[in-house]
């Protein structure tokens, strides 16, 4: 949005030096710049295709390469914690699917005001 654009600009920008890291942007740009390369394109198709005759899920897998180990890590926990729950109930409903999206969400309402009151106190 405007305003947040008018804070990056008044406080110097986006990035880990910053304190703003942009995974997003990051990933983003390291994609556009790999796609650069025949080499790494044809093997990124050719590896895409194996994947799909294997029928690897491709959210599971495009989650663990575009977010940071931290956060592919908590979505496996979560998942190993579903399969366990139910293992121990097999008739359960998707109830937890609101709470973790409850949660997802106030990660990255969280995680915007860090940043901004970062970006205000100068930290």
């Amino acid at each position: 949005t405007l305003a947040m654009m008018a804070l990056i600009m008044r406080f110097g920008g986006v990035g880990n030096e910053y304190g703003l890291p942009a995974v997003q942007a990051f990933a983003v740009t390291q994609m556009v710049h790999g796609i650069g390369d025949p080499l790494v394109f044809g093997s990124a198709v050719g590896i895409g295709a194996l994947l799909y005759l294997l029928k690897v899920p491709a959210m599971t897998l495009g989650i663990g390469i575009y977010l940071p180990f931290a956060m592919s890590f908590t979505v496996f926990l979560g998942g190993m914690l579903r399969l366990v729950y139910q293992r121990l109930k097999p008739g359960a409903t998707d109830d937890g699917a609101v709470a973790a999206s409850g949660l997802f969400g106030g990660e990255g309402i969280t995680g915007v005001t860090i940043a901004i009151v970062s970006m205000l106190i100068g930290a």
